[in-house]
């Protein structure tokens, strides 16, 4: 295997590098932004709300500014020859800046070991004799969507750090040390903390010095000593090895496939950091997009991509639920409604922060009612599912006497309060919102009235397969065995008709019959919130029951797999970054493997040839896609290699597609490491 593989490399500069670059340890984020241009610094699980505006996630002062001047003229980085280059395992971005006076060299990477931590390491050759002048500053203005955030800023010289208090008083504190320069004047300017240095440069004289930042909220503690770049290096990449190696199979193939691989690999890796106990956001470690919140993502896409192959995190995710109890709880309350409704937009505290009116219109910039907050309920039986699918993998049944079992029961009592029996004796789910958000306030939409039957199903088998009693585990909340069971029965299922196919709600086959080429026409601008133009048709931003089949194929007969495939793939506008995941899960499973692969290439390489919407009417919807990267890997997992648990192992029946030459995966079943190796004859 080429080791260039495990590299990527890009010539100059555009602002899609900014994503391209990122680094990240689960807790903060790094764009790879240029030393001399405001720098992206995220902060992941720490929210603030400025005013009415959106609460969303704090990012921090950017600490790594830098201002080069040669014979006092500022030299920038924006002019000069740049090479770009992240090595995937490590972790750690090196950029190479020539102009005609010189030419410098940077590496920096977020600590694995330390999660509060930034390093770089530079140095510049002289090309000419000269003077060199070096300006390092703490950025005091972090660029926010829905800010601003610091209502109070105190910067210092000694040492060079500046902290902020947000609106809802919250602290953040980035402090900077640089080493390996002589002379270094620091000082606070207009607030800004700086630190300066001017020297004589020879022609071919090499001048270095390297910089620790730490990154601090409320009261964590600083470090007592300076940590030089090598020793945070070589504790960086040791932790990597022994947490991430993993993460990486080996594999022959075409080029497309191996660099989405490798470049998806990397992303999911910078994203955990199971020893703080929150979610991924939706667009991880990128920014304040999507308010910095958790979605139905993180239960459905992240968790069996961590399942296999870092269960610690997958058991972080479902704690985050059992923190987050109470605000769904108080959601339900807000709605009417009984028992755990989950959030739609959930943050630290799992209150609801979507708004109802969570897209804006891109021609008028007046808000569009949307009904994710009020109406998208199937994200509690994801959690439900969730919690089934962690007992499976793993057979560890404590999260039950944790407070999953008060998860399952407060949710069960959401659902009871929420159906709807009608005549024909059956509960019905009425004017909800399924994945696919083109279509609101729909009746019995498969995925939701399907996830909640078999999500429950599932983990009363669970309780029951842990030793459990269902009448002792929901007694104190006044809910008996007898009486989910009947509940479960009554749900009504919507059945495959005489074509095989399920129809996605009640009603939608009643929609207009175009395709999304042609509804595209009909929007005023490219960046329109499809979901104004889809409502009347059949066109999907992904397909439910694509979701719903490729999540339970074992259910449905393969003639019903293949069946709706082929009906609901060509309304699916795959305006979701999520929908090529499902769409190519069933493609491997019903023997179209070409057309699996051009499904895993959308979702594997998305950031890497940034794939994906930026805009959703006049919403910023850009940044990472933690989902579909992690999605990637289970259309590899569950369709091109035909993994089934049967019974304490997995097992596997594969069909790899011609682009794919030999794969060896790393994984964990039952709380053990394994590999398999797939060779395409």
């Amino acid at each position: 295997m080429e080791r260039s593989l495990f590299k990527l490399s890009r010539e100059g500069y555009d602002d899609s590098y900014r994503e391209l670059f990122l680094l990240g340890n689960g807790h903060l984020g790094y764009e790879g932004s240029l030393p001399d241009e405001d720098g992206g610094f995220h902060l992941v699980g720490v929210y603030d709300q400025c005013g009415d505006k959106w609460r969303e996630s704090l990012n921090l002062f950017d600490p790594l500014r830098l201002r080069v001047r040669f014979d006092g003229r500022e030299i920038a980085f924006s002019k000069a020859r740049l090479s770009w280059n992240l090595d995937y395992r490590r972790a750690v971005l090196r950029l190479r800046a020539e102009w005609k006076e010189g030419v410098y060299f940077e590496e920096r990477f977020l600590s694995s070991s330390v999660d509060t931590l930034l390093f770089a390491k530079s140095r510049f050759r002289a090309k000419k004799t000269g003077r060199l002048s070096l300006r390092f500053e703490i950025e005091k203005d972090p660029h926010d969507i829905n800010g601003p955030h610091y209502v109070s800023l105190a910067a210092s010289s000694s040492p060079l750090s500046l902290e902020g208090t947000s609106n809802e008083g919250r602290k953040a504190k980035v402090s900077l040390k640089i080493a390996g320069l002589q002379g270094l004047k620091p000082s606070v300017s207009e607030g800004t903390p700086l630190a300066d240095w001017e020297g004589e440069v020879k022609r071919g004289e090499i001048v270095f010095f390297e910089r620790a930042a730490e990154a601090l909220v409320d009261d964590e503690r600083p470090m007592e000593r300076f940590i030089s770049y090598e020793d945070g290096y070589w504790d960086h990449v040791s932790e990597r090895k022994r947490r991430f190696g993993f993460f990486f199979p080996k594999a022959d193939g075409e080029s497309p496939f191996l660099e989405g691989l490798y470049d998806s690999a990397y992303r999911m890796s910078v994203l955990s950091d199971y020893s703080r106990i929150a979610s991924i956001p939706a667009r991880g470690v990128s920014g304040q997009v999507y308010k910095g919140a958790a979605f139905w993502d993180s239960e459905m896409f992240m968790l069996p991509y961590f399942l296999l192959l870092e269960p610690d995190e997958a058991r972080s995710l479902l704690l985050y639920r059992i923190k987050t109890l109470p605000g769904a709880l108080k959601k339900a309350e807000r709605f009417g409604y009984q028992g755990a409704f989950y959030a739609w937009e959930s943050q630290e505290d799992g209150v609801e922060r979507c708004s109802l009116y969570n897209v804006t219109d891109r021609k008028t910039g007046k808000g569009i009612r949307t009904y994710f907050a009020d109406k998208a309920i199937h994200i509690s039986a994801d959690i439900v599912k969730a919690f089934s699918s962690y007992y499976r993998s793993t057979g560890d049944s404590s999260l039950f006497g944790q407070g999953a079992v008060d998860v399952i029961a407060e949710v069960f009592r959401f659902y009871r309060s929420y159906a709807s029996e009608k005549e024909d004796g059956l509960f019905h789910f009425l004017d909800v919102v399924g994945p696919d958000e083109y279509h609101e306030r729909v009746d019995d939409n498969a995925f939701t009235n399907y996830q909640i039957a078999f999500a429950f199903e599932d983990v009363l088998s669970d309780l029951k397969a842990a030793g459990l009693s269902i009448d002792g585990a929901f007694s104190a909340r006044g809910i008996s065995e007898r009486e989910i069971r009947d509940f479960l029965s009554r749900i009504y299922l919507p059945k495959p008709d005489e074509r095989g196919i399920i129809e996605q709600f009640s009603g939608f086959y009643e929609r207009e019959d175009i395709l999304p080429k042609e509804l595209a026409k009909r929007l005023e601008d490219p960046d329109d919130y499809w979901g104004k133009y889809a409502a009347p048709t059949r066109v999907n931003k992904q397909a439910d029951v694509v979701a719903l089949l490729a999540i339970y194929p074992e259910r449905f007969p393969f003639e019903v797999l293949k069946a709706n495939y082929e009906f609901y793939l060509p309304y699916t506008e795959h305006g979701s970054s999520l929908s090529h995941v499902m769409f190519g899960i069933l493609a491997a499973l019903i023997g179209k493997e070409e057309e699996a692969y051009g499904h895993y290439l959308s979702s594997a390489r998305i950031d890497l040839v940034g794939g994906g919407k930026r805009f959703a009417g006049g919403i910023k919807i850009a940044g990472s896609h933690p989902a579909s990267l992690s999605g990637s890997f289970l259309i590899l997992f569950n369709g091109f290699l035909g993994a089934r648990m049967e019974g304490e192992r997995i097992a596997f029946f594969p069909r790899l597609p011609k682009e794919i030459a030999s794969i060896r995966v790393n994984y964990y079943a039952k709380g053990k490491r394994h590999r398999a190796s797939f060779e395409r004859k």
